[in-house]
């Protein structure tokens, strides 16, 4: 008896998420060869992530030890900078009996223009996606968009800090 009832609190417990942390894992990084701020864009085209944008820029500057200018174009590079830009594309979970599927696609983009004959540019589109099995309850949603933006947010540091 005492088995199931600790089965039972502890999917409780885990399903108990209300809300995405957005959190980068590993440790703090800093970009090398860079002694000016790092010029950062965190955007979306989709209006309904503005919360999001605002966590991401958080946990963005928290990971990131560089000093960060926070800029909305790459049109403001100027020789010796270097721009990154986020662009959330696609943060959803949806319900499908009986798992929330969450989608989570980010395009990162590093336009480095420390040398001032030669701009690189460099792009890629990091994809997770996960499958919690739940309730319809939205605590089982934000478990799986949690999951899936955890699939992807190490790897998109590790993309920054080559």
């Amino acid at each position: 008896m005492a088995r199931y009832v600790f089965l039972i609190l502890f999917f409780i417990s885990c399903s108990s998420t209300k809300e995405v942390n957005f959190d980068f894992k590993g440790y703090p990084q800093f970009i090398k060869g860079h002694s000016s701020p790092l010029m950062i864009n965190i955007h979306s085209k989709n209006m309904k992530y503005e919360k999001v944008i605002a966590k991401v820029k958080e946990s963005f500057s928290k990971k990131i030890v560089n000093d960060l200018e926070w800029v909305v174009h790459e049109e403001q590079l100027t020789p010796g900078r270097m721009y990154i830009e986020i662009n959330l594309l696609n943060l959803e979970g949806q319900y499908d009996r009986p798992y929330w599927r969450a989608n989570t696609e980010v395009k990162v983009t590093v336009i480095d223009h420390r040398n001032k004959d030669k701009i690189n540019k460099k792009f890629k589109v990091f994809r997770g996606s996960s499958k919690v099995f739940g309730l319809s309850d939205e605590s089982d949603k934000f478990l799986s968009l949690n999951k899936s933006w955890n699939i992807i947010s190490k790897d998109i540091i590790n993309f920054l800090s080559l």
